[in-house]
């Protein structure tokens, strides 16, 4: 029986492997894929985080019902490979490495995941009754399809190589421009439309004057005065 293990599982992502090594190399984004971030019910697993933010010196230490306790720190971080320093304590102690390897693969890229170490007296034991394929391969194989839809989503597939440039046209002639119109005033906001005047009340018919009476008849001016007779001439004084 060898006193070593390896165990690894790979898939085919279709993105670049600078958005995979992005979920990879920060341990904060683990909550993304890992199928370790699932395992322990909602709001059980304690998390810190110590060392910089991502790449090589960053640790991660976890405490879970079900996960246990333990320890990982990445020790090298290059664009096609990310190791890490693995450490089990509880519930049993064990100290391996993890590799991620990500390797151009058509228009994507294959990540390949493993895992390794020494078989420690509990390993043994527990490899009377279990396999370690069976044990742990189904996890590392939900891990890589949780990491694909991730990265992915987060670069759609069919651009992980530049296309090259298409071959320049010949420029057409251009067409000579029209001289420039004077620039207008620019059009001022349409008045708002007035308030249609109240209708005018109706005039009413100027009512008809009424007849004048008719005025009486002047009364007929009297007769002219007769003429007086004329005085009869006077008889001649008889002489005495």
């Amino acid at each position: 029986m060898a006193d070593t293990f390896r165990l690894s599982r790979s898939t085919v992502i279709n993105a670049p492997s600078k958005t995979i090594h992005a979920l990879i190399d920060d341990f904060h984004r683990w909550v993304e894929w890992s199928p370790w971030e699932k395992m322990d019910p909602p709001g059980t697993l304690q998390k810190s985080f110590s060392g910089p933010a991502k790449g090589v010196g960053t640790a991660y230490a976890w405490v879970g019902p079900k996960t246990g306790s333990g320890r990982m720190e990445i020790t090298s971080s290059d664009p096609d490979r990310i190791a890490l320093k693995l450490d089990f304590i509880k519930p049993f102690e064990a100290h391996n490495k993890t590799e991620f390897t990500l390797t151009p693969e058509g228009a994507g890229t294959k990540v390949t995941w493993a895992m390794s170490g020494p078989k420690t007296l509990m390993s043994r034991i527990m490899g009377l009754f279990f396999s370690m394929e069976k044990m742990v391969g189904p996890s590392f194989e939900q891990g890589l399809a949780d990491m694909k839809k991730a990265a992915e989503s987060a670069a759609p597939a069919g651009k992980t190589a530049p296309k090259p440039p298409p071959a320049a046209k010949p420029a057409a002639k251009a067409a000579p421009k029209p001289a420039a119109k004077a620039k207008s005033a620019p059009a001022k906001a349409p008045a708002k439309p007035k308030a249609p005047a109240k209708p005018k009340a109706a005039v009413k018919p100027a009512a008809k004057a009424k007849p004048a009476a008719p005025k009486a008849a002047a009364k007929p001016k009297a007769a002219p005065a007769k003429p007086k007779a004329a005085a009869k001439p006077k008889a001649p004084a008889k002489k005495a």
